[in-house]
């Protein structure tokens, strides 16, 4: 801008310059590029900010899953320690069972009875 200015002024001490209409259309070019440098820097902020804010929420997001995976997966041991306890006991029953099982042939046997 100080170039444009400089120019103005001397096409005002030498008003019948040839480029007086020149300077007025590079002041005004100048003006108008101006004008759209300064939108171009706001709208830059605004998307850095925005930028800033959606890294923060992808921070929290990514905690939160984490923190949400992490009780899952306790959950989910919790449930499998449970089921596995349940399965001991299902196969000491199903032991027993084939244990009364024999004993009954056994007692079918003396008694003479046919066993299929």
């Amino acid at each position: 801008m100080l170039i444009s200015c400089s120019f103005i002024k001397m096409a005002q001490v030498n008003p019948h310059s040839e480029c007086v209409e020149y300077l007025d259309e590079l002041a005004s070019v100048i003006g108008r590029l101006d004008d759209k440098t300064r939108k171009l820097l706001v709208e830059n902020t605004k998307l850095r900010r925005n930028n800033e804010e959606l890294k923060t929420q992808n921070e929290e997001l990514t905690s939160e899953i984490v923190e949400d995976l992490k009780s899952d997966i306790e959950d989910l041991k919790s449930d499998i320690e449970d089921l596995e306890s349940e399965n001991q006991e299902l196969k000491k029953q199903l032991a027993e069972f084939k244990e009364k099982i024999m004993q009954l042939n056994f007692v079918l046997k003396i008694m003479g009875h046919p066993q299929d």
